[in-house]
């Protein structure tokens, strides 16, 4: 390692433990081997937690160095002036590969063909998926159990297409290519009953039970394909990415104000010297939807709207974003409120509309869903539209979290389980929307609440909204937490978050 990247990897540690640092200093360290400044950073960052001053001067360098047995640097012919601060997200260079969701993915159809072959490739993929675990690896078809004899353990694979509750429980009627059959949840069984409620319809999943009479089996377990428990290994970098979603650019309710806070925040023109710190590691900002608020999305949305013109928009769209640092890397997917297709997966934005974004800075445009791999990383953004059918039938006020709708969507090992719902899917003959691998990060947005969770390794975000209630959430009955950018770091993995609603910036 030369002593340029020593002396990078020691300021950016000062960085990340949220330390300034002053001209004299800067100077100072730059002079000393990297090993030193290492040993000398180190120190002060006990001193920081200890005094509460989060400074590191030349004089503090001196002393420091001076105790470990050296004579410690001299000022002599340091630069005076404004202090020269770590800034990795300018010094790193961008590291993106593009896994899904860089073209559009044109329907097929739109018949009954279509839509068997759909739910034919689900099935079967799906069903990978669920044999990887070692509880179900033995698993057979419908027909096979079916010819078990009254009593006998089976254990089947089978996808849900009707839930009735009946007085002794719920019987979920299930079928595969080759048979069908029904089966019985006791409503006594109180944590598989709960777990069969929360199962959306057309999920495939794995029946343990017991051969009943006829075509009815008793469930003792159910399975759904899940993802491994596991231990991410964070990039150890010290650079961090923002996740937002919903700005809705043209509504009434768009807030315009703590919208500019943020990207004054980012330029590092607003914030104490902790939130400047965060704010000169961010290297990736990614909007997962409703980029604008769009028009004639529901009846008389027009008397919501600030613009009418969906171009115009798009135009003031570009403005803000043009705030944006060009050595931010903007990711952007489509949403609901953006003028692409309504079934998912939804393409790119149209260039058409697009194009003031796209001339006023670099923007990577992808479809939704998409799928990243960021210095290692893998992300999968996601607009969400699906959670509105996950929470509208969840039982109890956990269930109506985002982050729990996110979760369980992680456990079936699809974006969007459910057909016939609140969410059109485009009848296209391979499912898109299985989740093949489970992503580091799954970000969403939609339901204009913020939630975020840890769930067997993967960090899930939903990002909240820069739009206040409008007047048709208030009829729905939806009170969303706006303003809150989530920021994700790859030096731990961890998440932190700041309040941008009042002027008074807030790390929560």
């Amino acid at each position: 390692m030369s002593d340029s990247d020593g002396l990078k990897r020691a300021l950016s540690r000062a960085l990340m433990a949220g330390l300034q640092i002053d001209a004299k200093a800067m100077e100072a360290l730059r002079g000393l081997g990297p090993a030193d400044a290492e040993s000398a950073i180190e120190a002060m960052i006990s001193e920081a937690k200890a005094s509460g001053d989060f400074v590191i001067r030349f004089e503090a360098v001196q002393r420091i160095l001076s105790s470990k047995g050296g004579e410690g640097p001299r000022a002599g012919g340091a630069p005076t002036g404004k202090a020269a601060l770590p800034h990795p997200a300018r010094d790193y260079e961008a590291d993106i590969r593009i896994l899904r969701g860089s073209g559009a993915v044109q329907p097929q159809g739109s018949g009954p063909e279509e839509f068997s072959s759909l739910f034919r490739s689900r099935f079967e993929a799906l069903s990978k998926i669920l044999r990887r675990r070692m509880d179900a690896k033995d698993a057979t078809g419908i027909a096979e159990a079916l010819e078990a004899r009254k009593g006998d353990p089976v254990k089947f694979i089978a996808m849900v297409y009707e839930k009735v509750e009946r007085e002794r429980g719920l019987v979920i009627s299930v079928e595969d290519p080759e048979a069908s059959a029904a089966v019985l949840v006791p409503k006594d069984r109180r944590e598989l009953f709960d777990l069969s409620m929360a199962i959306p319809l057309d999920q495939v999943v794995c029946i343990s039970g017991k051969r009943g009479a006829g075509d009815l089996f008793i469930a003792d377990e159910i399975l759904l394909p899940d993802v491994p428990d596991r231990r991410v290994e964070p990039p150890g970098l010290p650079l961090n990415a923002v996740l937002l979603s919903d700005l809705h650019v043209g509504s009434r309710t768009f807030m315009d104000g703590p919208f500019r806070r943020f990207l004054a925040w980012l330029r590092g023109d607003l914030g104490g010297g902790d939130l400047r710190a965060i704010a000169r590691a961010v290297k990736y900002l990614i909007i997962a939807g409703d980029l604008v608020d769009g028009v004639g999305v529901y009846p008389d949305h027009e008397r919501d709207l600030a613009i009418p013109d969906l171009y115009k928009q798009y135009e003031k769209a570009a403005e803000l974003l043009q705030g944006v640092p060009d050595y931010v890397e903007l990711i952007i997917i489509p949403g609901n409120h953006d003028p692409v297709r309504q079934a998912i997966p939804q393409p790119p934005i149209p260039r058409d509309y697009a194009e003031p974004l796209l001339e006023a800075r670099a923007v990577i445009s992808l479809g939704n869903p998409a799928e990243l791999l960021i210095h290692g990383l893998s992300f999968l953004a996601y607009h969400g539209r699906s959670l509105d059918d996950l929470m509208a039938s969840a039982p109890g006020p956990e269930g109506r979290k985002p982050e729990a709708g996110m979760e369980l969507l992680l456990k079936c090992r699809h974006l969007s389980p459910q057909y016939g719902g609140k969410t059109p899917t485009a009848p296209i003959r391979n499912d898109l929307l299985v989740i093949e691998d489970p992503p580091d990060v799954f970000q969403a947005g939609h339901v204009h609440v913020f939630g975020f969770r840890s769930y067997r390794g993967t960090k899930l975000v939903n990002c909240g909204a820069w739009q206040s209630q409008t007047d048709y959430q208030r009829r729905m009955g939806l009170e969303p937490t706006p303003c809150i950018a989530p920021i994700l770091s790859f030096a731990d993995f961890n998440l932190q978050r700041i309040d941008f609603s009042s002027e008074a910036l807030e790390l929560i």
